[in-house]
C-alpha cells in the first residue's frame, strides 16, 4: 500500500460527516514563505471577502515545531504543508500534513516516504485565537513510517484541539499557522505548525 493510499484510507475511516480528504499525489506548487498579512476569516465565509486585519506571521510563527510523545519516546516533526477540501454547505476545510524526513517539496505519488507524519483534516477557516476540536469536525491520524515509536503503522486521534494563530486571507490560503494539541490512544502530538499551500493536497 502506497503512502498516498494510506493517507486517504486513514482519514476516510476516521471521518465523521466531512468528505474524506484527497490523498497526497499529483503535481502541485508550494505556497512558500510569504509575507502576506494574516486576516480574520470567519468559518464559512469566503476568504476573499472583506475581513478585519490581524498581525502578520513572522519569526517563530513561521516555524513548525511539533513533538510526538508516545510512551515517553519523543520525536520531532519540523515541516508542514496544507491543502483545502470541501465541507458541508460549501464551507472550505483545511487539510494539513506535518512531517519529519522525506522531501520538502509538495508531495506527489512518487515522493519519498517521510519518517513520520501527522495528518490533520476537517479544520474550518477561522480568526486568530479561534479553536476547533473533533466536535467541530477536526480529526487526525499519525503514521509511524520509520517504525521507531513502537506504534502500529497508523493510529487515529481520540481528541484534537487546533488553535488558529494566523491565517492567510487568500483563497486558497497560501499559509496557515496553528497550535496543535492532539491525543492518540498511545500518546500525544503537541506544538506549533506553519504550513504552506500545496495544490497536490487539495481536492
Amino acid at each position: 500500500m502506497t503512502r498516498a493510499v494510506c493517507l486517504a484510507f486513514a482519514l476516510a475511516a476516521c471521518s465523521t460527516s466531512e468528505t474524506s480528504p484527497a490523498p497526497a499525489g499529483g503535481d502541485g506548487d508550494a505556497g512558500g514563505d510569504t509575507d502576506t498579512d494574516a486576516a480574520v476569516v470567519e468559518p464559512g465565509r469566503d476568504a476573499g471577502a472583506e475581513a478585519s486585519p490581524s498581525s502578520a506571521c513572522e519569526g517563530a510563527c513561521k516555524t513548525t515545531a511539533l513533538e510526538a510523545d508516545f510512551g515517553g519516546v519523543k520525536r520531532a516533526l519540523d515541516r508542514a504543508q496544507l491543502g483545502v477540501e470541501p465541507g458541508d454547505g460549501g464551507v472550505v476545510r483545511l487539510h494539513v500534513e506535518a512531517h519529519a524526513g522525506g522531501d520538502a517539496a509538495c508531495p506527489t505519488q512518487t515522493s519519498p516516504t517521510p519518517d513520520r507524519t501527522i495528518v490533520i483534516a476537517g479544520v474550518a477557516r477561522g480568526a486568530a485565537g479561534r479553536t476547533f476540536t473533533q466536535a467541530d469536525g477536526a480529526r487526525g491520524a499519525f503514521f509511524d513510517f520509520a517504525g521507531d515509536l513502537g506504534l502500529p503503522p497508523l493510529t487515529r486521534s481520540t481528541a484534537m484541539k487546533i488553535t488558529v494563530v494566523a491565517e492567510d486571507v487568500a483563497t486558497p490560503p497560501g499559509w496557515v499557522a496553528f497550535d496543535v494539541d492532539a491525543t492518540f490512544p498511545e500518546g500525544t502530538v503537541k506544538g506549533h505548525l506553519y504550513a504552506t499551500y500545496c495544490a497536490s493536497l487539495s481536492e
